[in-house]
């Protein structure tokens, strides 16, 4: 539902023009965050499902990762920008970051919990 309404969002800022786009790009970013925030819920439980020993452990590994994330981020951006002028070999690194990403989830052994 979130998702729908920040892609209508979206599409406006598409069709829009002038004073209406930038109404639409002010909103923008409230309502990825609103959609970001919305996936929480559903992130924990996987989370506390898939740990069931050690769960502040886990949660704490998953703060320092998102936490730490943004700022490497940022100087990853200024970083690959400033070398090569462009974006072309940022989104190559995001790939191979994505790829590296998918890999691991795929070497994660599967649940056998039983459901409660």
């Amino acid at each position: 539902m979130v998702r729908k309404v920040v892609a209508v969002f979206v599409l406006g800022m598409g069709l829009a023009g002038g004073v209406a786009a930038q109404h639409e790009a002010a909103l923008e970013p409230a309502n990825t965050n609103i959609a970001n925030t919305a996936s929480l819920p559903a992130e924990n439980i996987l989370l506390a499902e898939s740990a069931p020993r050690r769960q502040s452990l886990a949660f704490g590994i998953k703060f320092v990762l998102a936490f730490g994330a943004a700022p490497i981020a940022i100087r990853l951006v200024a970083w690959i920008t400033e070398r090569t002028g462009g974006f072309a070999w940022l989104f190559l690194v995001l790939s191979g970051v994505a790829i590296v990403t998918g890999v691991v989830a795929w070497m994660l052994p599967a649940g056998t919990r039983d459901r409660r």
